[in-house]
């Protein structure tokens, strides 16, 4: 590869959070991002550059925390099994905040005098780092690789989701798995103290079957989606990879009045499940694409995810920020234009 090539590669792999990387090379860019950073502080700090060198010296030390930040979120991705890298995740913010107060650093020959560009650059800079804070403690943000939650969600939606362990009936809730400790994106079905169970394809809660509307059929392309790669399951025969691939669509309502859609593929084992009482302090979740789906129906005994505990519970999701077709959230070509600040329900 090119040292081109090889940049280029860098900076993708940094603005793709929802990725993996190598270990080696996460450390390799914590390395160079660190060094960036004190080149900056050695030219910074006497104040005798000019303006637009300083400028460019500064937004250089900031993108490559942000391209640090981004090799943390990836590593930490990695089967939930970081290891001694998680000891790494503070760098890049430790980085901002030395960046920040270098920007503001003056020597006393040029204390008077500070530049416009630099001054504006600082407050940019502080007003992204007071927003990463505020984020990591109100919302978290997820990239969705998988098809499991579709029709509201499609592979490459990027959403937020509200950090919060209360969460009702029939929202989209996120958690950590007990199974492999990643994050996954459910809908909340069944509470504590409910006993759920499929028959037939249908969701009975309580004894009583959900109500069911026809709405229409989903369509799809049938090649590969997302960064992974993967197909889409389809109820009609396919061709190959650019045919449609189609499902049936319905309207499902919940008791208490919560609507949505869902999927079916054909005649599934989970299509009829035994009754399951749910316990105290924990939740039934299935997934919206009920045939492209490990859920609550399969239990843990039979490699599936079964119920979740409450304590696993991480938020409740709000809304799709924007939306990738391709293999990469920052190709902006790809983004699909009706999923801007899309609300999810």
């Amino acid at each position: 590869m090119t040292p081109a090539g090889l940049l280029r590669s860098l900076i993708r792999d940094g603005l793709d959070w929802s990725g993996h990387s190598p270990r080696g090379r996460y450390v390799a860019v914590t390395v160079m991002t660190w060094l960036l950073l004190a080149l900056f502080a050695a030219t910074r700090l006497p104040g005798d550059l000019p303006r637009a060198l300083d400028a460019a010296i500064i937004l250089a030390a900031a993108g490559a925390q942000v391209l640090c930040l981004g090799y943390v979120m990836r590593r930490l991705s990695d089967a939930g099994r970081p290891g001694w890298l998680f000891f790494l995740a503070p760098l890049p913010l430790i980085g901002f905040l030395l960046a920040l107060y270098l920007m503001f650093a003056r020597s006393a020959e040029t204390a008077a005098r500070p530049g416009r560009i630099t001054r504006l650059a600082g407050q940019g800079l502080a007003c992204l780092i007071g927003l990463f804070v505020a984020s990591r403690i109100l919302w978290d943000a997820h990239w969705i690789p998988s098809g499991s939650m579709k029709p509201t969600l499609l592979v490459g939606d990027y959403m937020v989701a509200l950090r919060t362990r209360d969460a009702a009936r029939g929202d989209v809730v996120t958690f950590l798995s007990d199974l492999d400790g990643q994050l996954y994106v459910k809908r909340l079905i069944g509470l504590p103290g409910d006993r759920v169970r499929m028959q037939d394809g249908v969701l009975h809660i309580n004894g009583a079957a959900v109500t069911l509307s026809d709405a229409g059929s989903f369509h799809e392309p049938a090649g590969p989606q997302g960064a992974l790669g993967l197909f889409p399951r389809c109820a009609n025969d396919v061709p190959g990879p650019g045919g449609i691939c189609e499902k049936a669509r319905q309207t499902e309502t919940l008791p208490g009045g919560v609507t949505y859609d869902i999927l079916n593929i054909g005649t599934q084992s989970t299509d009829d499940t035994p009754a399951i009482d749910v316990p105290p302090g924990h939740y039934f979740v299935l997934g919206d694409n009920l045939d492209n789906s490990n859920d609550s129906r399969i239990p843990r005994s039979a490699g599936g995810m079964g119920l979740v505990p409450a304590e696993n519970m991480r938020g409740r999701a709000s809304m799709v920020v924007f939306s990738s077709s391709g293999r990469y959230l920052q190709d902006v070509t790809s983004w699909r234009r009706d999923r801007y600040f899309k609300r999810i329900q």
